[in-house]
């Protein structure tokens, strides 16, 4: 157990400027606010109580009842205190030696926020299950969260002997040390401690459809949300973390953007002045933005392979609903005879969840047709309109014909194709009596032309209509071409030779989101509550941001290690056996930590090979460095049982793209005058210019020293 409390000396004892009733307190390097009631001499023995300690709900220790019992960095008359000093009448009548342990004694417990963070973590990525409806709501209560945690089977407590927990030494409790390397003039690096709203009727794109975000947060609906994945590039639907409803302080914007769909017409995000959107030059908060940013706007195209398939489809039985550009409604219908059911699913599995099934109907002869439509999106309508619309009508045209492909053709000729077998040289036949001449000349010249086919215009008198036909070698060919992609219920109508190929195309993935810049038309500023009392925000696992009217808006240790063949991947407490969705297996994966670890181990035939980093970002430590999704920096790498310099580290981990802690200073000397280690400290992160550093590690292990600086400015404003 850590030492929270010990007997300690009082090194120094001074006033305090402007200040009748406290002193100055030095013990171990802690500078404390003491009263001057106490009576405390230099020299006295004390008993001296670090931070980040809590003391039992004691009568004797009731002042400290409205901090719950915490000890936590305070300013006093422009004073930083850290820690709690004590007479030693606080402990039983004995005799105490200098620098004994007294924190059983006083029953004092560790403040230990990151396990209460890595708890919340675990709990949002744990599996589902059966009893998942039971365990979900009470995973708001903290009581809950530490029996998941303590409890659940596919984690074990942290494995010690593979490398021990990532805990620095303060400065302030090795001063003895500090002297000593002082003395010889040892050099080190120090690098950066990294420690890891829009208005109730803003739309969120989820997987039920648009829904106000207002709406979202007050019920805590179990929805997924539709996020960008920065890494891959893709949108993808997210499960949500957590809902916030919070009171309108801060002035509010309402943002015009431009549109893609509905007539053009702008949308208009509403949202507070600190809300982030990513831009062409990254995240930007509201109030940073101008005129000449673009934000992304999130749309969905269909692939190459889907085209494919409708222009085929088009020149096919297939139709256009709503002839009219900039219509959101402009989609392609399907119907197909129940005599051809089988083609008719073929269809709807290709497309996937684009294909929307519609109620049959009865044709005039008393047959049923069954019926389909495309879902209607962004890539559907972006397909009709630069493809098949000509003065708001359907019509062929050369950039038409110059995107067909092979699968097009096997489609058009399932749909509109049969086969002449009155000889024994069957002739393939496109039925194209709709179209006029101009168009069937101008296919006649694409199957020639693009294809090698030998295409003719039948007899209009002879076939009721122009028909396209093909001679007898090029029907070979032609059958050939489609053979791949043609279902095996429409297989009569290939030439026998040609009926036992297998169909290639099972499945394809149907639609890809993606997102494209937007221009924004307008910015105002209103002050806050304009459009309501309460904003809201969303967090979304992984990613982090949301789409709000189709706009995307928007720390914990751990330690991976490779025993043998053995990888393993641990949070500050736990190591997590099971992979899962955590942000500690989602970096493993990310940065193929497993990968490079055993690169490193074939290399230079280590056995046992730690790492250990820091992953900061959103909904961890309340997100300090403003990014979006998680990140990783590397701190330590051991190689069995050593721990390499920075250098090294940097050296072997930047194959890799596994970044490291940033060096704030290279090669000073352990300062003469120790105060000035906290000066040191404090100063702005090296990840975010805005951002308080936590502190500064310093290391040389040549030399076996290590130990850290916390900011006292970064702790009072955490406080």
């Amino acid at each position: 157990m850590r030492k929270l409390a010990s007997v300690e000396i009082i090194d120094k004892l001074e006033p305090i400027p402007n200040a009748d009733r406290i002193l100055k307190a030095t013990v171990k390097g802690w500078e404390c606010v003491v009263s001057k009631s106490d009576n405390f001499q230099q020299g006295d023995k004390v008993v001296y109580i670090e931070v980040d300690s809590v003391l039992p709900a004691r009568p004797e220790f009731a002042f400290l009842k409205d901090r719950k019992y915490r000890i936590k960095t305070i300013k006093l008359r422009k004073q930083i205190s850290q820690g709690l000093i004590l007479p030693l009448s606080y402990l039983p009548n004995k005799e105490y030696a200098v620098g004994e342990d007294v924190t059983k004694i006083l029953n004092i417990k560790k403040f230990d926020p990151q396990l209460e963070a890595e708890n919340k973590i675990m709990a949002v990525a744990a599996p589902k299950g059966r009893f998942t409806f039971l365990w979900k709501p009470l995973m708001r209560f903290r009581w809950f969260r530490r029996l998941y945690a303590k409890f659940h089977v596919q984690n074990e407590k942290f494995p010690t002997y593979i490398a021990s927990k990532t805990d620095e030494e303060r400065w302030q409790n090795i001063t003895d040390k500090l002297e000593q390397w002082r003395d010889t003039n040892v050099p080190l690096i120090c690098t950066e401690k990294v420690d890891g709203c829009h208005s109730y009727r803003s739309s969120v794109i989820t997987n039920k459809g648009f829904l106000p975000i207002g709406k979202i947060v007050n019920e805590k609906l179990d929805v997924e949300v539709l996020t960008y994945n920065e890494e891959s590039k893709c949108c993808e639907f997210k499960p949500i973390i957590d809902y916030h409803k919070i009171l309108c302080t801060k002035p509010t914007y309402r943002i015009g953007v431009g549109s893609r769909g509905k007539g053009n017409k702008p949308k208009y995000i509403e949202c507070t002045s600190n809300h982030e959107f990513l831009t062409q030059d990254g995240w930007k908060q509201a109030d940073e933005l101008t005129l000449d940013d673009t934000l992304m706007h999130y749309f969905s195209v269909i692939n190459y392979d889907i085209q494919s398939i409708i222009l085929g489809c088009l020149l096919g039985d297939s139709s256009i609903n709503g002839n009219r550009k900039g219509t959101s409604y402009l989609t392609v219908l399907f119907g197909h005879s129940e005599k051809q059911v089988e083609y008719f699913n073929y269809k709807k599995q290709l497309f996937g969840n684009l294909f929307i099934e519609q109620k049959d109907t009865l044709s005039g002869y008393g047959s049923v047709i069954k019926h389909g439509i495309l879902r209607s999106n962004e890539g559907v309508r972006r397909l009709i309109e630069e493809y098949c619309l000509v003065d708001d009508k359907f019509a062929v045209t050369q950039k038409y014909c110059d995107a067909l492909t092979p699968m097009s053709l096997a489609f058009w000729y399932m749909d509109d194709g049969s086969l002449l077998t009155g000889t024994l040289r069957p002739k393939a036949i496109l039925n194209t009596q709709a179209y006029d001449l101009n168009t069937i000349k101008m296919l006649v010249e694409t199957l020639r032309n693009r294809f090698g086919l030998e295409a003719f215009i039948g007899d209009k008198e002879v076939y009721k209509g122009y028909v396209i036909y093909f001679s007898v070698e090029s029907t070979l060919k032609f059958a050939q071409l489609i053979a791949p992609y043609v279902c095996e219920s429409m297989r009569y109508k290939l030439p026998e030779q040609y009926r036992s190929y297998g169909c290639a195309l099972n499945s394809v993935n149907t639609e890809v989101q993606d997102i494209l810049p937007t221009k924004i038309l307008s910015i105002e500023e209103f002050e806050a509550g304009h459009f309501g009392k309460h904003m809201y925000d969303l967090t979304i696992q992984d990613n982090h941001n949301y789409f709000v009217h189709s706009i995307l808006t928007h720390n914990c240790s751990s330690t991976f290690f490779l025993d043998g063949g053995t990888f393993g991947v641990c949070s500050r407490n736990i190591w997590l056996r099971k992979e899962d969705n955590s942000p500690y297996w989602e970096i493993a994966r990310r940065f193929q930590i497993e990968e490079a670890l055993k690169e490193i181990q074939k290399c230079f035939g280590f056995r046992k090979i730690v790492l250990q980093g820091e992953i900061i970002g959103q909904n961890i430590q309340a997100n300090k460095y403003k990014i979006s999704g998680y990140d990783f920096y590397a701190y330590n790498l051991i190689l069995d049982g050593i721990k390499v310099s920075q250098v090294k580290m940097e050296e072997l981990l930047k194959e890799f793209r596994i970044k490291t802690v940033p060096v704030v200073y290279k090669h000073i000397n352990v300062p003469s005058d120790l105060q000035t280690l906290n000066n040191l400290a404090s100063g702005k992160s090296v990840l975010l210019d805005t951002q308080e550093r936590e502190g500064i590690v310093c290391r040389n292990y040549e030399q076996g020293i290590s130990f850290k600086a916390i900011s006292p400015t970064f702790l009072l404003k955490e406080e």
